[in-house]
């Protein structure tokens, strides 16, 4: 599993954002090959609805390296809830 070790996320409008559950990871760990696999190290909170809340710890399964419209600096991801976007900024150590 790849780390992701810093981005940005914007989420889906809802009240109540929780970490992701056990079995929610689970299926995402199941769904995806190791190198499509991301573990999330900052918690970020989405303001817009075609972006993904994620907290520390969360796992994501990349679907796709860019958004729709082909910009790379945004992903669309699987937290085994819901599949939308998360804007990021990778930095190797």
């Amino acid at each position: 599993m790849v780390t992701l070790k810093q981005y940005k996320c914007f989420f889906i409008q809802q009240t109540e954002a929780t970490p992701q559950t056990d079995s929610l990871r689970a299926c995402v760990t199941h769904q995806y090959p190791p190198d499509q696999l991301y573990q999330v190290t900052e918690t970020h909170l989405a303001v817009d609805n075609i972006n993904i809340t994620v907290f520390e710890g969360d796992v994501v399964g990349v679907i796709m390296k860019k958004d729709p419209n082909g910009n790379r600096e945004r992903w669309v991801v699987d937290n085994g809830g819901c599949q939308l976007m998360i804007t990021y900024n990778l930095h190797n150590e």
